[in-house]
C-alpha cells in the first residue's frame, strides 16, 4: 500500500489462463518447457500479402533471441506460464554446426543461411508475417564470410517468394559504448545493401537492455564518422525500441517483472509502428544487390587476372633480357667476322669470311672466287665495317631486337588482359553509377 502511495506500480501476478500447447517439446531449462513452434502453411496470396521482417546484425546481437521473444508475444505467454515457444531448435542448429565444422561455435553464427519463418495471423498482429533471419555480420571467419552473407541475402530475396519489404530491424547491443572499426564496417554493409526507397522502413532495436533509461549505443550511432549518421542525419529520426529478450527464458533474473513488462510494451509499440507502414518493392534492392556481387566477381577475376598478369610480366621481363643477350652475342658475331673484298671490282664478295683460303668461296678447279670469277689473289680478308668501296663505317645495333614466339605470346597476353580489363571497368563504373541512382 506504501508503495502505491508513493507513485510505484503494483504488479500482481494474473491467474495464468488455460492455453492449448502448440508443436513437440524439445526440453526443459531453468523450469521452462520449450516448444518447437508449428510451421506455418501460408498460401501463395498470404505470402504476397505478408508483413515481411528482416532481422540483420552482428554475430551475438540476440537475433535468434528477439525472433524467439517475438513469438512468445504474439502467443501471449505470460512469465508466470513455464512455456516458451521457439521457432527454430537453437540447439539443434549448435549440434550441427560442431558436426559441420568440427568445433564449438564461439565467435561464429550459427545461422550459416538465411532463413524465413512464417506465422498466421495472430489477435494481437491481424496480417500474416513473414520472419527473415540473416546470417551475423562480422563474425570470426572475416570479411569473406561476409561477403557470402551478401550473396545469401541476394539469393534469398532472388529465388524466393519475398517481393516486398514491411520492416528491416537493424540490432545492436545497447551496452555499446564506443565507435570501433569493426563496427563501421558492419554498418557500412548493412546499408550497402538496400535502395534509398526503403530507408524509412528501417528501425533499431537494441538488445541486452538491462537499463530502462540509459542507452550508450544512442551516443555511439550519432557520432558523424558512421556511415549512419550521413543517411539519416540522427537517431532520434527513427523508431527506437529496446529489450532485454533473456527474462522470456529466465525469468528468475533480477527486476525480471519489471523487464518483461517493458518488453512486451515495446512489442505493442513496435506491432503499432509496422502497421503504419506502407510495403516497399524490393526491386531496387535487389538491383542493388546483385550490382554489388557482379562488382565484387569481377574484382576478384581481374585480381586473379592480376597475379597471372604479374607473372606474364615477368616472363616477359626474362625473354627481353635474353633477347638482349642475343643481341649482345650477334654484335659480338658480328665484331670478330670479316668479308671477303675483290680489289678488281671494289666490291665484297662474301660476308663472315673467316680467312684468305676461302674454303668453298672459290672454284675448286679453277681457284676463281664464285662471285666475282677474280683469283684469289685479287681479294683481301678485311674487317665486316667496311663499305663496298672499302670506306669503313659502322653497324648500328641499337634498334636490333631478337624477338622470338615466347616473346609474342607474353606481350599478346598481356594486351589482350589489358583490353579485356578496360571493358570491365567501364562497365562496372555503369554499374556503379545504376547503384547510386537507386
Amino acid at each position: 500500500m506504501g508503495d502505491i502511495l508513493v507513485g510505484k506500480k503494483l504488479y500482481i501476478k494474473k491467474q495464468i489462463k488455460k492455453r492449448n500447447i502448440l508443436g513437440n517439446k524439445i526440453y526443459s531449462d531453468k523450469g521452462l518447457d520449450f516448444y518447437l513452434y508449428p510451421k506455418a502453411n501460408l498460401t501463395d496470396i498470404q505470402k504476397y500479402t505478408s508483413s515481411n521482417i528482416m532481422i540483420i546484425g552482428e554475430t551475438g546481437v540476440g537475433k535468434s533471441t528477439f525472433i524467439h521473444s517475438l513469438l512468445n508475444y504474439l502467443e501471449e505467454v505470460e512469465i508466470d506460464e513455464n512455456i516458451r515457444y521457439l521457432l527454430f531448435n537453437e540447439k539443434q542448429q549448435q549440434i550441427e554446426y560442431e558436426k559441420k565444422y568440427g568445433k564449438k561455435s564461439a565467435g561464429c553464427s550459427i545461422t550459416d543461411e538465411p532463413a524465413i519463418y512464417d506465422l498466421e495471423p495472430s489477435k494481437l498482429y491481424n496480417n500474416p508475417l513473414r520472419i527473415i533471419d540473416t546470417t551475423g555480420f562480422g563474425d570470426t571467419r572475416g570479411i569473406e564470410y561476409d561477403n557470402k552473407i551478401i550473396k545469401d541475402i541476394y539469393n534469398l530475396l532472388e529465388n524466393s517468394t519475398i517481393y516486398n519489404i514491411k520492416l528491416i530491424c537493424l540490432l545492436f547491443k545497447a551496452s555499446e559504448t564506443r565507435v570501433t572499426d569493426r563496427l563501421t564496417y558492419i554498418m557500412n554493409k548493412l546499408f550497402s545493401l538496400f535502395s534509398e526507397d526503403v530507408k524509412y522502413n528501417f528501425i533499431f532495436i537494441f538488445t541486452f537492455s538491462d537499463s530502462l533509461t540509459d542507452i550508450p549505443i544512442v551516443k555511439v550511432l550519432k557520432n558523424h564518422n558512421l556511415p549512419f549518421y550521413k543517411i539519416f542525419g540522427d537517431v532520434d529520426n527513427l523508431p527506437i525500441f529496446t529489450f532485454n529478450n533473456k527474462v522470456y527464458f529466465d525469468k528468475e533474473m533480477d527486476n525480471a517483472d519489471l523487464l518483461y513488462e517493458h518488453n512486451n510494451r515495446n512489442f505493442e509499440e513496435f506491432f503499432k509502428h509496422i502497421s503504419n507502414l506502407e510495403n516497399k518493392n524490393l526491386k531496387n534492392t535487389k538491383t542493388i544487390i546483385k550490382g554489388i556481387i557482379e562488382i565484387r566477381d569481377q574484382l576478384n577475376e581481374i585480381y586473379q587476372d592480376s597475379n597471372n598478369l604479374n607473372q606474364e610480366l615477368n616472363t616477359l621481363k626474362i625473354r627481353y633480357n635474353n633477347s638482349l643477350n642475343d643481341k649482345n652475342e650477334i654484335i659480338d658475331y658480328y665484331n670478330n667476322k670479316n668479308v671477303l673484298y675483290c680489289q678488281n671490282h671494289n666490291r665484297i664478295c662474301y660476308k663472315h669470311f673467316k680467312g684468305l683460303n676461302g674454303g668453298s668461296h672459290y672454284n675448286n678447279e679453277s681457284g676463281c672466287c664464285n662471285i666475282c670469277k677474280c683469283k684469289k689473289s685479287a681479294h683481301k680478308n678485311i674487317p665486316i665495317n667496311v663499305d663496298k668501296k672499302g670506306n669503313e663505317y659502322n653497324i648500328n645495333f641499337d634498334n636490333i631486337m631478337i624477338i622470338n614466339q615466347d616473346f609474342i605470346k607474353s606481350a599478346s597476353k598481356i594486351f589482350h588482359y589489358l583490353m579485356k580489363h578496360s571493358e570491365t571497368f567501364c562497365k562496372l563504373l555503369s554499374i556503379y553509377k545504376q547503384i547510386n541512382l537507386i
